[in-house]
Formats: C-alpha cells, sequence, structure tokens
C-alpha cells in the first residue's frame, strides 16, 4: 500500500464517505455504470478495452459485451479470497452467451492474478445447479482448470484504462478520454459544455489537455 494514505484512523462513517467518493469518481471517468461495488463494472471495461464492441445495457441479464464479431461475453470478477480455490463466483443464470470471462483480482492491490476464458457448454457442464442461488455457482478451482489463459491480454487492457482510452459506458455510447493531467484541484474543474445534435464535448480548464467526447447513435 506504499504511496497511499494511512486509512486506519478514519471513522467507520469516514470510511464509507471515502468509497462513495471513489465509486462517483470512477462513475465520472465512465469506468463503472452504478454505484454497486464497482469490481464488476471495472472488469467489464478491461474486457471491453481488450476486445473492442459494445457494452450492454445492464438490464442484459445474458451476457456484457458484444465484441465487433458479435461475439457475446459474460465477464464474472472476484476479489482475492482466504478461501481461494473454494471461493465461488456470482451464479449464471442463463447461457445465452458464447463465452465467459473470468478475472480474479489480488486482495488489496487488486493486481490482476487470473484471466480465463470458457465456452458457455463448459461452464454449465463444469458448474453444479444450486436451488439456493437458482443457478450454477462455479468455483475458481473449477474455472482455474477449464478453457484457455488470457491473464497477459486482460493484464494489458488493464493497464491501459489509465490511459487515453475510448471507454464504452452503454450500448451505442462511447467515451474518448484523452491526455489526463495532473495536479488540478477540484474547484479548478470547471467544465464548458458544448452540445451539438450528435456530440457532448467537455473541455475542462485550466488542464486544457483534457477532452471528453460523448457520441450517441
Amino acid at each position: 500500500m506504499s504511496g497511499l494514505p494511512d486509512l486506519s484512523h478514519l471513522q467507520v462513517r469516514e470510511l464509507l464517505r471515502l468509497e462513495a467518493a471513489i465509486v462517483t469518481e470512477l462513475r465520472s471517468r465512465g469506468l463503472v455504470r452504478t454505484n454497486n461495488k464497482p469490481l464488476g463494472d471495472i472488469a467489464e471495461q478491461i474486457v471491453l478495452t481488450a476486445r473492442g464492441g459494445v457494452l450492454e445495457p445492464n438490464s442484459t441479464k445474458s451476457h456484457d459485451v458484444t465484441t465487433p464479431e458479435g461475439r457475446r461475453i459474460q465477464v464474472k470478477a472476484m476479489g482475492g479470497r482466504a478461501a481461494r480455490g473454494a471461493a465461488k463466483f456470482s451464479p449464471f443464470r442463463s447461457f445465452d452467451f458464447d463465452t465467459a470471462l473470468f478475472l480474479v483480482f489480488a486482495s488489496g492491490t487488486f493486481d490482476l492474478e487470473l484471466a480465463r476464458e470458457v465456452d458457455a457448454g463448459e461452464v454449465e457442464a463444469a458448474a453444479p445447479y444450486s436451488k439456493h442461488t437458482n443457478g450454477r455457482q462455479p468455483t475458481l478451482r473449477q474455472i482455474a482448470g477449464l478453457g484457455r489463459d488470457v491473464t497477459d491480454e486482460m493484464r494489458a487492457a488493464y493497464a491501459s484504462l489509465d490511459d487515453a482510452q475510448s471507454i464504452q459506458v452503454n450500448s451505442g455510447a462511447s467515451v474518448l478520454l484523452a491526455g489526463i493531467g495532473d495536479g488540478s484541484t477540484a474547484d479548478q474543474d470547471l467544465a464548458l459544455l458544448y452540445e451539438t445534435e450528435d456530440v457532448v464535448e467537455l473541455l475542462i480548464p485550466p488542464r486544457t489537455d483534457v477532452a471528453r467526447a460523448v457520441e450517441f447513435d
């Protein structure tokens, strides 16, 4: 945790406020779409960055990303767990997708430890049905032996989220981030909004190297 502030002195309510502020900032960057725990949304952005295509709306239950080739990908993320191999991913309740991409992040550091891509049929066959969750809930141990390893590909995409990127925020819309500056305070980030029929553009002074554009179909 080197280089990060010491949080041990903060009260519980302060920690909760800090988490909320972090999620708000991630939303403002177009990296998460809800106020839920952000790891799942970040995982979706990693896959989208790696494969391209469209990030489906939250209402699409069967898959999260559709690639330019039309392949439907369901994304599952897991933070570091003490149970390790016995830890379970969130349940599958539909298999109307082509592949599932499983991303496992290290506890504390959130480094990407493992990424595997598994065909829908393999996931369905490997994970037993659970009446309690009304779905099939594979364990990390099961997934580690299925499909193919794509860790290097997803690590590269993960790293690129901090660079200039085209980040899909929902179906039919993209956010272009370029030249993110440093040293600016919140009160300096006064936005100028330019709106046309097809484009909404934010130019944020005094960091004139920052530009965000949202294009809608």
